[in-house]
């Protein structure tokens, strides 16, 4: 499921697995953070519970995680085995489609809404980043995939 992050400045997508975890950050969206940095990953407060007996997800080459004791969502911007702590609970919840280095400039603070992709205002005129134009070709080359091999 596409999920979507727009704060001031930046708008950005991920893509989020088809698991527990995941699953159970759908269920708490929209929501709203802020940007906090920190060695190598971008990370956003969500203090979503993750239930007792769910198993660390095994890092697949993707760089959205969801980090316990401090409940957070992170994007790990370099190796994700470098940047969390390894005797924490660190959840694999998906992949951001955006540049590490365009990440890389959003400011601490900056307020963020993490929502499902279909609740962009429709009547928003303004101009899109490159993140959302590159977000919009490939979502739009998934779906002509599809459709050529169905």
């Amino acid at each position: 499921m596409k999920i979507m992050f727009k704060t001031l400045s930046y708008c950005f997508f991920a893509d989020f697995n088809d698991n527990s975890v995941a699953k159970k950050i759908i269920e708490h969206l929209p929501l709203e953070s802020s940007v906090q940095k920190d060695r190598g990953k971008i990370c956003f407060f969500l203090g979503i519970e993750v239930p007792e007996g769910v198993d660390a997800v095994e890092f697949k080459g993707e760089n959205l995680v969801y980090s316990l004791p401090n409940k957070s969502l992170c994007i790990c911007m370099e190796d994700t085995t470098k940047v969390m702590d390894p005797n924490s609970r660190v959840f694999t919840v998906g992949k951001i489609l955006s540049l590490t280095d365009e990440l890389k400039q959003l400011p601490s603070g900056e307020k963020t809404k993490i929502s499902f992709e279909e609740k962009e205002d429709p009547d928003d005129n303004r101009i899109l980043s490159q993140n959302e134009i590159d977000g919009l070709v490939e979502s739009l080359l998934k779906k002509s995939e599809k459709k050529v091999n169905n």
